[in-house]
């Protein structure tokens, strides 16, 4: 499974626990008297919050990091192919001297 389709599953099942948490656990607390809901509920909805944030600043490190180094490796490769240019023309003029 891919990285990305773990990300999205953790950020549905979280949207999904904090609208339960909402208008399902919340109504059921206050209008029927069953606060026990709210504390299953909102300890779910805490551990995949907990999770989310997690993967989401994991990710996000990862992606970060990854367009830095290919930025640089881009760079490093225009670099020597202008370098190889110039030392090439070099050559080849101090070779007709």
């Amino acid at each position: 499974m891919s990285q990305i389709r773990v990300f999205r599953m953790i950020a549905l099942a979280e949207g999904v626990s904090f609208l339960t948490l909402l208008f399902i656990a919340m109504p059921m607390k206050y209008f029927m008297g069953m606060p026990e809901v709210v504390r299953v509920v909102g300890s779910i909805h805490g551990v995949l919050f907990v999770l989310y944030v997690g993967l989401d600043s994991f990710y996000t490190t990862m992606v970060f990091h990854f367009f830095t180094v290919r930025t640089a490796c881009v760079s490093d490769s225009v670099w020597d192919i202008y370098v190889g240019q110039t030392t090439s023309k070099e050559r080849s003029i101090n070779q007709s001297r």
